[in-house]
C-alpha cells in the first residue's frame, strides 16, 4: 500500500477505502456457534489464504467428558508442539512445559467445565517457527475458576498457516468459537 495523503472533508473512493482496510486490520476469517443439541469433537477452520499471518482466536465452550482442548496447525497432529504454561488453580498451581505433543494444550483436563479464552499465533514467514500466547479460564462446579496462561512454539516450519482446528482430547464441546487473521505485513 502506498502512504497517501488525504484533505479533511474529501470523499473517498471505494478502492482508497478497501486499500486502506486490507492492510494491517484484524479481520473475521470465520466463527462458529455449536448449539447443545449438536456438540462437536472439533472445529475446523481450513482454506485460510496465505496473505494471513498472525491469528487470533476466541472461544466459550462448555466441554462434556474429560479432555483438553487443543489447537492445532495445518492438520498437523504430529508431536511438534511446545506449549509452557502456568496454570493458577490454588496449591496445585504453577508453571510446567508440555510437549512435544499433538497440539498446542489450551485448556486443562478437567471433568464436564467451561472454558473461554483467546491465543494470537504469528508466523510471518514460511520457515519461521510458528509461535502462541494466550490465556483462558476453566470452571467446574467442584474447582470453581483457574486462570491458565501459556505460550508455545510449533516447531513444523515447512510453509504458512492454512488451516487452524480446535480438537478435544475426548468428550464434546459447544458454545462459540471465532476466528481472526491480520494480513498487510
Amino acid at each position: 500500500m502506498t502512504a497517501k495523503t488525504f484533505s479533511v472533508g474529501e470523499v473517498l473512493s471505494a478502492a482508497d477505502v478497501n486499500e486502506y482496510l486490507a492492510a494491517g486490520y484484524w479481520r473475521r476469517i470465520g466463527r462458529n456457534i455449536i448449539p447443545s443439541a449438536s456438540p462437536a469433537t472439533s472445529v475446523i477452520f481450513s482454506s485460510i489464504p496465505s496473505t494471513y499471518r498472525a491469528f487470533r482466536i476466541y472461544w466459550d465452550v462448555r466441554i462434556t467428558g474429560t479432555g483438553n482442548l487443543r489447537l492445532r496447525l495445518n492438520n498437523d497432529s504430529g508431536n511438534n508442539y511446545y506449549t509452557q504454561r502456568r496454570d493458577s488453580s490454588g496449591a496445585s498451581g504453577g508453571d510446567s512445559l508440555v510437549g512435544p505433543i499433538d497440539g498446542f494444550q489450551i485448556t486443562l483436563f478437567a471433568a464436564n467445565h467451561t472454558s473461554f479464552g483467546d491465543a494470537t499465533i504469528s508466523k510471518p514467514n514460511s520457515g519461521d517457527v510458528a509461535y502462541l500466547t494466550g490465556r483462558s479460564i476453566y470452571a467446574t462446579a467442584a474447582t470453581g475458576p483457574n486462570r491458565y496462561t501459556y505460550g508455545g512454539g510449533w516447531t513444523n516450519v515447512a510453509s504458512l498457516i492454512n488451516r487452524i482446528d480446535l480438537v478435544l482430547t475426548s468428550g464434546s464441546f459447544y458454545g462459540y468459537i471465532a476466528l481472526e487473521g491480520l494480513s498487510g505485513f
